[in-house]
């Protein structure tokens, strides 16, 4: 895996403080409370004058976590040094991005966020799995949304590329200082990835989607749309890149999996309430319990929207059948299928993630459609 790829993306301190932060307007009444739709709800303390932050606007604020019996977890005020993050764009949790973008610079406010908008059912550090948690808030500052630079060498007149879409790119990268950390020219092999799918870092989905088939371009990438306060290699924390690029190629996405088809056949229904439709019936035995199964799937909501696929990645996934080690619908569903068997598996919730969902991608009380196909098993 290069460097390019930013994998699960951790929020870290940054070394920028704020003292600039602007004195409120008045003391808010203790009933200053706000409920969102989402049930968020929003106590605020004190009110300022200043702006409301911007989807990508980077936010500086300082804040004290704690459960709902006071139990403290984390705290920048402890630290002395406020915390960064751009607000709207999945950085942090779902009830601190609704929050925010409801603030404005100089309040101070307290976040009851339910666990639907927090961690869910995972468990994090002190955090025990299905927690409220309270925030007291300030927002200090806004900081306007870092933005690329992106330098035309030389035009092309080929495709533009869509999100989906498979770029196919040659680049240099290279420090401030001119260090070079990475290079697909030096390997001789062009780099891919899909574009707006946050395969690679922020400041190339943004880069590319303004390139054509045949431009070369140098970019210059800050902080915040490349590794911000994260060491990544040989690049530094808070480390500004500047990449060469060339755009060689765009292939066009493929069109995105549906649901099966499953009109006119009959759905067979569990004594768990699984239920499920055969269109293609495999041969040969089923698998057991402990053997390792290959699956083929895609994942919908019951609305047709598409939250998974390993069609999608070309890469069907490998699990024990019967350990507990996917979903207990995936479990039941797989072993009713022989080798070369294709399916559509509706799952309700209580055979998938609960009560709880999986936010943001799978609501509570989430029934779940699944296309499967059993590739292979041993």
């Amino acid at each position: 895996m290069r460097i390019l790829f930013i994998g699960a993306l951790a929020i870290a301190l940054t070394q920028v403080s704020c003292t600039n932060a602007q004195q409120p307007s008045k003391t808010a009444n203790s009933q200053d409370m706000v409920t969102t739709a989402s049930g968020l709800q929003i106590q605020y303390l004190q009110h300022g004058k200043g702006d409301l932050p911007q989807k990508g606007d980077i936010v500086v604020a300082h804040y004290t976590g704690t459960l709902l019996d006071g139990t403290k977890f984390d705290s920048s005020v402890d630290r002395g040094q406020p915390f960064e993050f751009p607000v709207g764009m999945g950085r942090v949790i779902k009830g601190w991005d609704e929050g925010f973008s409801q603030m404005k610079v100089g309040d101070k406010a307290i976040l009851t966020i339910p666990a639907d908008l927090a961690y869910g059912a995972r468990a994090t550090g002190k955090i025990p799995a299905n927690s409220i948690l309270k925030f007291e808030v300030e927002l200090l500052g806004i900081k306007p949304s870092p933005k690329i630079a992106l330098d035309f060498k030389e035009r092309g007149n080929g495709k533009m590329p869509v999100k989906g879409d498979t770029v196919v790119a040659h680049y240099t990268g290279t420090l401030l200082d001119g260090t070079k950390f990475d290079s697909s020219v030096d390997r001789g092999k062009p780099f891919e990835f899909k574009l707006g799918m946050g395969q690679v870092i922020k400041g190339w989905d943004d880069a590319f989607a303004q390139m054509k088939v045949g431009d070369k371009a140098t970019i210059t990438v800050p902080p915040e749309l490349g590794y911000g306060p994260r060491a990544m290699g040989s690049i530094p924390a808070n480390s500004t890149l500047k990449f060469d690029v060339e755009l060689v190629n765009v292939k066009a996405a493929p069109a995105a999996p549906k649901p099966f088809d499953t009109k006119g056949l009959t759905a067979q229904t569990t004594s768990t309430g699984l239920k499920y439709y055969m269109l293609q019936a495999g041969t040969g035995a089923k698998p057991t319990k402990g053997q390792s199964v290959k699956v083929h799937y895609s994942g919908f909501l019951t609305d047709g929207t598409m939250f998974d696929s390993s069609v999608e990645r070309g890469e069907p996934i490998d699990f024990q059948l019967g350990v507990g080690q996917v979903i207990a619908g995936w479990d039941e569903g797989i072993a009713l299928l022989s080798k070369g068997s294709k399916a559509l598996l509706e799952i309700p919730y209580q055979l998938a993630y609960g009560e709880q969902g999986m936010p943001p991608v799978i609501p509570a009380k989430s029934t779940l459609l699944f296309n499967v196909e059993l590739v292979d098993f041993k």
